[in-house]
């Protein structure tokens, strides 16, 4: 059985690789459920204020899904 998270909504934290690295990171916007724009951190982080676009990745009965930087 896969991992399963609700429905995508701003304001939802998930896990995001980034740069290689899987990083928590709160979603700003909605495309679809398959692309997302997010954030990096708190207000304080740099990135927090540059919008990264991610895209979801093949599931795995491991790890669930994961979005991926583009």
């Amino acid at each position: 059985m896969t991992k399963q998270i609700g429905t995508i909504r701003p304001g939802t934290a998930l896990m995001v690789e980034i740069d290689g690295r899987i990083r928590h990171a709160i979603v700003t916007a909605v495309t679809d459920q398959d692309n997302i724009e997010v954030r990096l951190g708190g207000t304080g982080n740099p990135l927090s204020t540059t919008g990264l676009n991610a895209d979801r990745e093949t599931s795995t009965t491991t790890r669930g899904f994961l979005f991926v930087e583009e």
